[in-house]
């Protein structure tokens, strides 16, 4: 146990490091004490930045230190979940169809607490990405092309289901105005980076 918290605060620090940037502790109590300068409204723009990619900006939102903020990039895929098996009737072939649908929100979505640490704003939470990969063939037997007595396509036949992996990164920075912050996050491209820009309204 010992260890694993001695790595956790090296990790707490190493984020410090990189968006605070302080250089010892006088620095960092010289940055506390003008980092917040008004207790009014601040401005978070977040935007996610792949390798190789434009940054791509995301929802700004207006905040006051203490409150929580929502970042939801997601949208609904609607897939199938139950199937009719197919049929042969004197009308001809009916393939497998779609009797039942499920809904699966896909993208990001980030939920943020924000707190003052000695005039410091601190942005904890946790990023989620839930991300499509594609479709994968399902009905094992029932889910085989049909073909005529002659060997000929009739109907594919396709029952197919989507692939989803989810991707959390939890959050814990500091970031001032002004300061831009970013911080890797975990998704599917390797590299990718969360950035947080904070303004004072």
């Amino acid at each position: 146990m010992k260890s694993i918290l001695s790595l956790s605060g090296i990790a707490a620090c190493a984020v410090i490091t990189s968006c605070a940037s302080p250089k010892g502790i006088s620095s960092f109590n010289q940055r506390s004490e003008v980092a917040l300068p008004h207790h009014g409204s601040f401005e978070l723009s977040t935007g996610l930045h792949e390798p190789w990619h434009r940054t791509k900006s995301l929802d700004a939102k207006t905040f006051k230190v203490g409150e929580n903020i929502e970042i939801d990039t997601r949208r609904e895929f609607v897939y199938p979940q139950d199937y009719e098996l197919a049929k042969m009737s004197a009308q001809g072939v009916m393939p497998a169809t779609p009797t039942d649908f499920a809904t699966k929100m896909v993208g990001l979505h980030t939920d943020l607490k924000t707190e003052d640490r000695n005039g410091l704003v601190v942005l904890k939470g946790t990023v989620t990405i839930t991300d499509f990969q594609g479709f994968s063939k399902m009905g094992g037997d029932a889910g085989q092309p049909i073909l005529d007595a002659k060997g000929r396509l009739l109907t594919e036949n396709k029952m197919e289901f989507p692939k989803f992996a989810t991707y959390s990164t939890p959050i814990f920075t500091v970031i001032q105005p002004g300061k831009p912050c970013a911080i890797e996050i975990s998704h599917p491209k390797n590299g990718t980076k969360l950035v947080f820009d904070l303004k004072a309204k």
